[in-house]
């Protein structure tokens, strides 16, 4: 559905087919900046927001110093606040939260939510049959059973008095019905005498009970007698998260045992939001640290320009920890978790316990984790058990235009902020440090270390992964401290979208044949697979779909044309030695044969997938002509970003013509007559040539040569049929 139509159908009044996660949650960050009447978005960005005006539902926002969770729902109204640090009853603040609305919440300049220079982290629930659901009911004191819209049995539920100083009651279905924990207690003093785990509830004829040792069904639940969860009279506020098992679903709510270094928790999605606690740790956050209630995020926007945590999708940093955030006074307060059952700030250091996978999440056990201060957290440790509750990565959507997708910026880099604007936050980026000497990096938003680092990828310098200072995302750009001051830099910003192109992680095993799940919800058509570790020189590993299509008669009809790679690296041709690719890729998984530079043991390697969708991307093939050439690649109009690479290692005598991977965007020219491009993995200056030009359905290729004499000199089209070019094209 396009942005117009969207738009029609929103002023209409008409309510939109809501399929996706991205229209029922956001996650995202603001800084405070003390202001009153301050919109802050719930906009997940092309037409798909969360609106809390004509929806029930929920924002939940948290200080990045130190301060309690602060939630709010649509059923009582704005103004009105309860802590999920505390059992205070709820309140009215006129100047905390002040309006939901349609793209967004109103705050006001309450210091709990908007102290200015703090970080803040908030996520907004509306509910959906199967996701979510919040209500309130009166409670009459004595064991019920409540109706509910769920539609499935609950995962996890939270209850509230909102009348009474009461303790939030927590149920999981990992737990059972017979057990309940006390949400708020987990993240207090163990001196006061409470205990944060699960226990055991009451039983038998007449007992004082949470759930009457009852389970929940599909349609409804049962709350016993006590004040907490059924006062008579009492307004009972009930969060209800469910448990799709799904192929297409939003939630999961599962456990997992702690202790095994690398383990491997399955969704069959990437999370972006995990709420986790140990299910039997015997303290508070104080004692044991992670008894309490974490939330590990991945905000996604952020408004005025604020840098976003992309921390969770990354290796060297996913939930890394050190000293708590605690102070009183100052800015900031960023971090990789936050605990929202207590009041202590977020979370951040250098030691990772968590990464984040293309189906689900991986544990990182460190042994000798020091205990004396009580300021670490492993979330995994032997003998406990964890609960965790965890919510899909969006988009789930894909794109609409090509303007979700793909954008690119030239200018001087340190005129703007950000650098380089964009319609969207990107996931990766293709940059040239300056037009004269043009070298070319690649920077992935998964690839930072955990001091907020970025990893970069020198194309011309056998990729080996650099440290690249500073470098960051922006939620509408990107920015790199090495696009140099005063120079007309390029940069190339691409987003992820099911079926267009996707990144990931995966660990090495050395296996003959190791499947990685890719997420690309499509046949990948291209794939770049790179190591993260700095003392591998491997370069970025390519397959292409149409590489063993070259008609030279030496590789022609080869059997195992999945075996066929190139590297981004100076001039490296396309092979069939060493076999990286150990199968071909399907729509769940691609294959690596270990020891081949992208499947050694232990070795932490990122990929980005690549795939053809109607109106937007091509992955495909040409073949040299002496003739003018129209490569349809089924756009609307033209081409806006061509990557073009030659497969051939050799033919028809002529061995000395460029290899190459070529740049060619409307930045530089692709129109008629001579235009610059790129040599992406070369260090050469800008080139030139009349070489390709702008077609209504994709682009040109110039003629060459003839196939007598096929012209060298022309890296995209030497003019012999021998010669095969791949390219990865977007609108």
């Amino acid at each position: 559905m396009s942005k117009i139509t969207r738009k029609i159908i929103a002023q209409s009044g008409t309510n939109l087919p809501k399929e996706f996660i991205e229209d029922y949650f956001v996650a995202g960050t603001y800084q405070g900046d003390g202001s009153t009447g301050r919109l802050i978005p719930t906009d997940n960005g092309d037409g798909h927001v969360v609106d809390l005006q004509n929806n029930t539902g929920i924002v939940w926002i948290k200080s990045g110093y130190v301060g309690g969770a602060q939630m709010f729902n649509t059923i009582s109204g704005a103004t009105k606040v309860v802590g999920t640090d505390s059992g205070s009853n709820e309140v009215g603040i006129n100047d905390s939260l002040t309006a939901f609305n349609t793209t967004g919440f109103t705050i006001g300049s309450n210091a709990s939510i908007n102290d200015s220079g703090r970080m803040y982290y908030y996520y907004a629930f509306i509910n959906k049959p199967k996701f979510f659901q919040v209500f309130t009911f009166t409670g009459n004191g004595t064991d019920r059973v409540i109706d509910h819209n769920l539609q499935c049995q609950p995962g996890m539920m939270m209850f509230k008095n909102l009348d009474d100083i009461a303790d939030w009651v927590c149920y999981h279905r990992s737990a059972g019905a017979t057990k309940y924990q006390l949400f708020n207690q987990s993240g207090q003093n163990p001196s006061s005498g409470v205990n944060a785990t699960f226990q055991t509830d009451a039983s038998g004829p007449g007992a004082n009970t949470y759930f009457s040792n009852t389970e929940p069904t599909h349609t409804q639940f049962t709350v016993g007698n006590k004040n907490e969860i059924n006062g008579s009279g009492d307004t009972i506020l009930a969060l209800l998260f469910a448990h799709d098992e799904s192929k297409n679903g939003f939630i999961k709510c599962d456990t997992y045992a702690g202790g095994t270094d690398g383990q491997q928790i399955t969704l069959g999605w990437e999370p972006q939001f995990i709420l986790n606690k140990n299910m039997d740790g015997d303290g508070a956050w104080y004692e044991d640290d992670d008894s309490g209630w974490y939330i590990h995020g991945n905000p996604n926007t952020g408004p005025d320009g604020a840098y976003i945590n992309y921390r969770m999708n990354i290796p060297y940093s996913i939930n890394v920890y050190g000293t708590i955030n605690s102070g009183t006074s100052g800015s900031g307060g960023a971090g990789t978790y936050i605990n929202v059952d207590g009041n202590n700030g977020a979370v951040g250091g250098n030691r990772v316990t968590m990464h984040v996978m293309p189906n689900g999440f991986r544990m990182v056990d460190y042994p000798g984790i020091a205990t004396a201060n009580k300021t670490h957290v492993t979330f995994n440790n032997s003998g406990n058990n964890y609960v965790y509750m965890a919510i899909r990565k969006q988009p789930m959507a894909t794109p609409t235009t090509n303007t979700e997708v793909y954008d690119h910026f030239l200018g001087d880099q340190r005129a703007n902020n950000p650098r380089s604007p964009a319609g969207f936050a990107p996931d990766m980026a293709i940059y040239s440090e300056n037009q004269t000497s043009s070298r070319d990096f690649r920077l992935s938003r998964r690839a930072f270390t955990g001091s907020g680092e970025g990893i970069g990828l020198d194309f011309g310098n056998q990729d080996k992964p650099i440290s690249h200072s500073n470098d960051d995302y922006f939620t509408n750009g990107f920015f790199s401290s090495y696009l140099l001051n005063g120079y007309s830099n390029y940069v190339n910003m691409f987003r992820e979208f099911p079926r267009v192109m996707k990144s990931g992680y995966y660990y090495g095993d050395g296996s003959s044949s190791l499947a990685v799940p890719h997420g690309l919800e499509a046949i990948p058509e291209m794939i770049w697979c790179n190591t993260f570790e700095s003392s591998t020189q491997s370069g970025i590993v390519v397959y292409h779909k149409d590489a063993h299509r070259t008609q030279n008669a030496d590789f022609y009809n080869y059997e195992k044309s999945y075996q066929w790679y190139g590297k981004i690296y100076h001039n490296y041709p396309f092979s069939f030695s060493n076999y990286p690719w150990a199968d071909w890729p399907d729509i769940n998984n691609f294959y690596v044969q270990g020891g081949q530079n992208i499947n050694i043991a232990n070795q932490i390697y990122n990929y980005t997938c690549f795939a053809t969708f109607p109106n937007i991307s091509k992955v495909g093939i040409y073949y040299g002509s002496t003739s003018d050439q129209t490569i349809d690649c089924g756009f609307s109009s033209t081409a806006r970003f061509v990557l073009i690479k030659n497969i051939n290692n050799d033919h028809a005598g002529a061995s000395q013509y460029r290899q190459d991977w070529l740049i060619f965007d409307t930045l530089r020219g692709l129109s008629s007559g001579s235009d610059s491009y790129d040599s992406l993995d070369g260090n050469s200056s800008m080139l030139s040539s009349d070489a390709l030009d702008q077609h209504s359905t994709g682009f040109i290729v110039k003629g060459g040569g003839t196939a007598s004499e096929p012209d060298q000199t022309n890296d995209m089209n030497d003019g012999s049929s021998l010669s095969a070019y791949m390219f990865l094209a977007f609108r």
